[in-house]
């Protein structure tokens, strides 16, 4: 799944003098033969039942022998499965979805694709620190030439920004990885070996503190919590649709997993005893994107603001520290990258039909786009945690789960009814108001819409048997709980 979206990279450059309908052919093959993959895996650990425990493990293998504890290494359990599973979804759709809306320098993106699919699977499979950060600054790499090269008008502005942000952030999270390292005994980064070394006391709580601190900026830039997520609006805004998909389905979870991994697992004194911070900065994260998404006019920035609020849940979720928590978390970014992918290539498609993303100049699209007003009207519900959606599960688990903890916290309630005015704001101004006679808009082709409501289609069949996924998650949530201390 790393390495065969890696070298069909290199394929694709090479095809680029058959044609652009060989490479786009290609990638969509690759993209597939990844995808039978994971789901072969996924559907192996929910057969087995192995949630809790490392499955497929490759390594460890001495990567630099110089070097004692840097290996190659890397396994899926049930945090990691889900995540890889939905990379590999929207990897094929993201795929589809760039046959219309992108023209330009097509061996060179769909390369890109490739690189990007391969690197963030090895970011939620390996099982060594350093590898894991190889497979993270990899990520960076095609991203920033999505921003920069197929982007819009402040695309060199928004890519700038983007690559400061993150790298910065990686490199302050590296140097808490090196201090694993260097005071702790044995030397090593592999993470199963830390969160045996955690469970047994074997790293210090001023350590876990100052590494702690350490993830929190680099996990935080990625998820991301306020104040790191400044980056973001304007990297979705000026970011082609497909890779807005990319970025807020695939790459903000790299942020959650990195602190359900790292900071839960290898971190279980800090993570306990200051677990009311990362809370705190989870519903100040979810309130805030809440709040300024309802008085945005570009529908494709309000969609932006959207995810922060949403990956605020996770945070909350997985910090409270319990079986609702935690596995509430996990299942939020699965249903979260599906929902927020459809809403960011309705966006993208919108644009490219009318003209323009402005709420206020969008009028009655249910006579002149019905197509795309249906799925406006099904995206919106699934963004807002409607009941006809798996989101709405997931979102009442982890507000369930924080509520357990302190009945306070039932103030996050107020977030999915801000969440639900703003979706209904847009759906009122867009699709259920009068056209204007100004704006030519096209509706989108059939096959088109076809592939959007492929986006929705896990969101119902989660919402009907949540247990395909929760039966593998739970297990890893338990065995978290435990390492906890029982919370």
């Amino acid at each position: 799944m790393i390495f065969i979206p890696i070298i069909g990279a290199a394929v694709a450059l090479l095809l680029g003098r058959a044609g652009d309908k060989v490479v786009k052919g290609f990638t969509l093959a690759v993209s597939l033969v990844t995808l039978g993959i994971a789901l072969n895996v996924f559907v192996n650990i929910l057969q087995t039942g192995a949630g809790a425990n490392y499955s497929f493990v490759e390594g460890p293998i001495s990567w630099i022998p110089a070097f004692s504890g840097v290996d190659y290494y890397l396994g899926v359990d049930g945090l990691s499965a889900p995540l890889v599973l939905i990379s590999a979804v929207l990897t094929v759709l993201v795929v589809f979805g760039s046959f219309d809306l992108i023209t330009t320098r097509i061996k060179e993106y769909y390369a890109l694709i490739l690189i990007f699919e391969g690197a963030v699977i090895g970011v939620f499979t390996s099982l060594n620190l350093i590898f894991f950060y190889v497979f993270w600054e990899l990520v960076l790499i095609p991203m920033f030439f999505f921003i920069g090269i197929w982007g819009g008008p402040r695309r060199k502005y928004a890519a700038m920004k983007f690559i400061i942000f993150t790298y910065v952030g990686s490199a302050i999270m590296l140097l808490g990885f090196l201090g694993l390292y260097f005071f702790t005994s044995p030397n090593t980064f592999n993470m199963p070996d830390l969160a045996r070394l955690a469970l047994n006391g074997g790293i210090p709580f001023w350590l876990q503190g100052l590494v702690a601190v350490a993830t929190f900026v680099g996990f935080g830039v990625k998820l991301p919590v306020v104040p790191f997520h400044t980056w973001l609006p304007d990297a979705h805004v000026e970011a082609p649709a497909p890779i807005s998909v990319f970025l807020a389905g695939v790459m903000l979870k790299m942020g959650g997993y990195g602190f359900l991994r790292v900071n839960l697992q290898i971190l279980p004194e800090v993570s306990t005893q200051y677990a009311w911070i990362f809370i705190a900065f989870g519903i100040v994260t979810m309130f805030y994107g809440a709040l300024v998404a309802l008085v945005q006019k570009d529908i494709k920035r309000m969609v932006a603001l959207t995810s922060i609020n949403h990956m605020g849940f996770v945070l909350l979720g997985g910090f409270s520290g319990n079986l609702f928590g935690i596995s509430g978390a996990i299942f939020q970014m699965f249903n979260h990258a599906a929902a927020i992918g459809l809403l960011f290539m309705l966006s993208g498609y919108i644009h490219e039909q009318a003209g323009t993303r402005d709420v206020t100049m969008l009028r009655g699209l249910r006579f002149t786009m019905p197509r795309t007003a249906v799925l406006v009207i099904l995206g919106s519900l699934a963004g807002m945690g409607a009941p006809i959606f798996s989101t709405f599960i997931s979102e009442y688990m982890v507000i369930i789960g924080a509520i357990s903890v302190n009945p306070i916290y039932a103030v996050v309630v107020l977030v999915p009814g801000i969440t639900a005015g703003y979706f209904m704001w847009v759906v009122r101004r867009t699709v259920m108001s009068q056209p204007k006679e100004e704006l030519h808009q096209h509706d989108l082709s059939r096959f088109s819409a076809l592939t959007l409501s492929v986006y929705l289609i896990p969101l119902i069949i989660l919402l009907i048997f949540p247990s395909l996924l929760l039966s593998i998650v739970d297990p890893l949530s338990r065995s978290v709980v435990a390492a906890l201390g029982g919370a």
